[in-house]
């Protein structure tokens, strides 16, 4: 049988890993393996909109309105009007959420340690490279279609 190794194909092995072990690691803090990147990025820019985190994160409206009111009832984010414009939402860390922060990151960061094993500095910068490059060539490519 010949080799069907690609690309598409490792990544998606990557990711059904990534969410095992997300899986396994959040369940202790009630979070899913898909609402951590929520609190990341609120981590660092807290007080955005709904429709910024959406973008941001290259999500649809829908995924991060589930993922938004999850951890409204799990207390760790809270919504509040937008002053300047009445549609919109900003939403904010509760200091719950400020509080599992840094066990959120170690378990980022212990992912990136796994995966990069015995990677040298020079093959973990290749490698941050070609999945930045990958990365923006799927967001551009699906940016264009919508």
């Amino acid at each position: 049988m010949k080799n069907r190794e690609s690309i598409g194909r490792m990544l998606g092995c990557l990711h059904r890993q990534a969410q095992r072990y997300f899986h396994r690691e959040f369940s202790k803090l009630d979070l899913g393996s898909g609402t951590h990147v929520f609190l990341i990025l609120l981590h660092h820019h807290d007080g955005v909109t709904q429709q910024e985190l959406t973008a941001k994160l290259h999500f649809d409206k829908a995924h991060t309105t589930r993922a938004i009111q999850k951890l409204m009832k799990l207390g760790y984010v809270k919504k509040e009007k937008d002053p300047d414009d009445l549609r919109a939402f900003r939403i904010h860390l509760t200091e719950k959420a400020q509080d599992i922060v840094p066990q959120v990151k170690k378990v980022l960061r212990s992912w990136s340690d796994i995966l990069s094993k015995d990677f040298s500095p020079e093959e973990k910068r290749t490698a941050m490279e070609l999945l930045q490059k990958m990365t923006s060539n799927a967001v551009d490519y699906m940016d264009d279609r919508e």
